[in-house]
């Protein structure tokens, strides 16, 4: 949708024009109208404006200057200069500027219709222009590696499924793993910088990290990709793409020698870290490679890994899960609760996603029943139920919600006969809070539909006021969101909404005789008679004297 801004001081040029390009179904405009340039500055202080339509003579600013004034502000908007002035100096300064178009009031609206789909369609050609395509094509180059951490940050936490990591996905972001390969995992943690450092400064420091441990594997012929979990490096490990597309003992082999080299060679990579970027770092890494769809469980193990402290004084730890022994693996693995995925369980309460909620729940739920020790399954259970606790002492819903469970077992694991029974009361409890807040949601929505449309009856008289931009401004909402809702909570657009409240306040108003024509169309907003029966006989098929004379015999 593109916004444009029409700007006349004679009101019946400025309403007509405003009339007709509504009607132009052929591309979606949102328009604005203004009978001053004082006026049209404070819309362009408040919003971008894509076409601006404006008379060059007028009082005060004029056109040329309200067009420079909106450039400044909104340098790609398009300038359609309207004159009924044949003076060669305007059209010379108005043609010093790209695009800039100049039309005359004599040209009729064939003419502004055609301008004005020019102007859009010159608009959408820069999109696809090559200076443009090559803008965008170095900014997506800049935000590659942004997007690459993020997509892998995103499954290491399992906020996001490890099936979205398709080759596809791989080429789009340019990373240079095999989606299909199995990986090695590599930590680094820094203990230690030069000095206290800012979020810029650490930044800095880290992407430094990165380009020297890419140089020193780059060496030894190793695909790698790092991913800056701060205060955590995680480099993903494959061969070079030619070396896998041999023989699958000749892989595992090549995998197994791989994770060797890297293994004998990291307390190079630590001095290089210390001596080029005066940066202690201990590193863990994992005895074989694994599928993409271990690598959130694996990373969590790995990072466990940093607290099995060996000595006091280790400050640069080289480990590898070898030389951690079964039971303590085990041991340690049954002590992390953190695999519970309770961060994303709460975030999906809170935006009250319900699949995603009652899926982590499962899964949650799933771990508490099987739990081998008691206090094991209590703290599970206790961490879920303190995300309930909050969430209803946040939303102010503990009368509301003990009418529906007993909430004093909430916190008490052991007023539960069994887990299952524990499990089945938690997963009610998610129901019923998720069903609230559903609830509580269509309310608020309605609510405010119900005002805005209040707003709308109230102010029919005023146009200005009833402008999308107005309107997202009054109710504190963004305009395009305002617009979605309106149409979600009532099924039909904004602008008709307005539309028809205008006709059926004209169609009560010219029910009473003694009431000019001219006075109802300025209470539903139109200043000038022409307009408003032009808009009238539109939507109704007939003019406004003619319903009066219908409705009053």
């Amino acid at each position: 949708m593109y916004r444009l801004l029409i700007v006349d001081d004679e009101a019946i040029i400025t309403d007509g024009l405003y009339e007709i390009l509504t009607r132009v179904e052929q591309f979606e405009l949102d328009i604005y109208k203004c009978y001053s340039s004082q006026e049209a500055l404070e819309l362009i202080n408040r919003t971008r404006f894509d076409i601006l339509l404006t008379d060059i003579q007028m009082p005060g600013m004029n056109g040329l200057q309200l067009a420079q004034y909106l450039r400044a502000k909104w340098p790609k908007c398009r300038i359609v200069f309207l004159t009924g002035h044949h003076d060669f100096d305007y059209v010379y300064d108005a043609i010093q500027h790209e695009r800039v178009s100049y039309i005359l009031k004599t040209e009729g609206y064939d003419k502004v219709i055609d301008t004005i789909k020019f102007a859009i369609e010159d608009t959408e050609q820069q999109f696809h222009s090559e200076d443009m395509l090559h803008y965008v094509q170095e900014q997506q180059a800049k935000r590659l590696h942004a997007l690459r951490q993020q997509l892998l940050i995103n499954v290491i936490k399992e906020r996001i499924h490890h099936e979205e990591l398709t080759p596809a996905v791989f080429a789009e972001l340019n990373i240079a793993l095999q989606a299909n390969e199995p990986v090695l995992l590599l930590l680094g943690k820094v203990k230690q910088m030069p000095r206290p450092l800012n979020y810029a400064e650490r930044s800095r420091q880290f992407h430094r990290l990165e380009w020297i441990a890419g140089t020193y594997f780059d060496e030894f012929a190793i695909n790698s990709l790092l991913v800056i979990n701060e205060p955590i490096l995680i480099w993903l490990i494959q061969p070079q793409p030619a070396a896998l597309l041999d023989t699958a003992n000749k892989q595992e082999q090549l995998c197994t020698e791989l994770k060797e080299l890297l293994h004998g060679h990291l307390d190079q990579l630590q001095q290089t870290f210390q001596r080029e970027a005066e940066a202690d770092v201990s590193f863990v890494i994992d005895h074989s490679f694994i599928e993409w769809r271990q690598l959130a469980e694996r990373y969590e193990q790995l990072s466990l890994l940093f607290q099995y402290r060996i000595g006091a004084h280790d400050t640069q730890l080289i480990m590898s899960t070898d030389m951690v022994n079964a039971e303590q693996q085990q041991l340690m693995h049954k002590n992390q609760v953190k695999a519970l995925k309770l961060e994303q369980l709460q975030a999906a309460l809170h935006n009250g996603q319900a699949d995603a909620f009652f899926k982590l729940l499962g899964e949650i739920m799933e771990q508490f029943e099987q739990a081998g020790a008691d206090h094991i399954a209590e703290e599970i259970y206790l961490s879920v139920a303190l995300i309930f606790f909050s969430y209803i002492n946040r939303w102010n819903l503990l009368e509301q919600i003990s009418e529906k469970v007993r909430f004093q077992r909430l916190l008490n694991a052991q007023a539960h006969e069994s887990r299952t029974e524990a499990a089945a009361y938690l997963q009610e409890l998610g129901e019923h809070l998720l069903a609230m807040q559903h609830q509580a949601e269509e309310e608020r929505a309605v609510l405010v539909i119900a005002k805005l449309q209040q707003y709308v009856f109230e102010h029919l008289h005023d146009s200005d006021k009833l402008s999308l931009i107005y309107l997202a401004e009054t109710f504190y909402f963004n305009a395009s969101y305002l617009s979605r809702l309106f149409k979600q909570v009532t099924s039909i657009n904004l602008s008709d909404f307005i539309v028809a409240a205008r006709i059926e306040r004209a169609k009560q108003l010219l029910a009473k005789p003694d009431m000019k024509i001219q006075e109802v169309g300025e209470r539903v907003g139109y200043a000038s008679a022409t307009n408003f029966t032009r808009f009238f006989k539109r939507l109704t098929g007939m003019t406004p004297q003619d319903y009066r004379i219908t409705i009053l015999s």
